[in-house]
């Protein structure tokens, strides 16, 4: 770990690729156990609420969210006036 300094794992190099010897308790303090519909949302490629539902139907229907991402997206570009 960069800011602690803290060794939190080790491994080993096979072919120019590393791997990762970490415990099974270290993996899973630091992964939440569920991740929300907003992170699948932004994992996937910023689908919509309705192709997430079709994926994970556990999705409750009133879900929705502000991304800010995705707002930007649908803006349009303004041509600005020649003088």
């Amino acid at each position: 770990d960069l800011p602690t300094g803290k060794m939190i794992g080790g491994g080993h190099e096979r072919e120019r690729l590393y791997f990762l010897s970490i415990p099974v308790d270290v993996v899973a303090s630091s992964v939440p156990s569920k991740p929300s519909p907003f992170q699948w949302h932004l994992r996937l490629g910023h689908l919509s609420v309705p192709k997430l539902r079709c994926m994970f139907p556990d999705i409750p229907a009133s879900e929705s969210f502000l991304c800010d991402a995705c707002q930007l997206g649908k803006h349009i570009r303004s041509n600005f006036p020649s003088s």
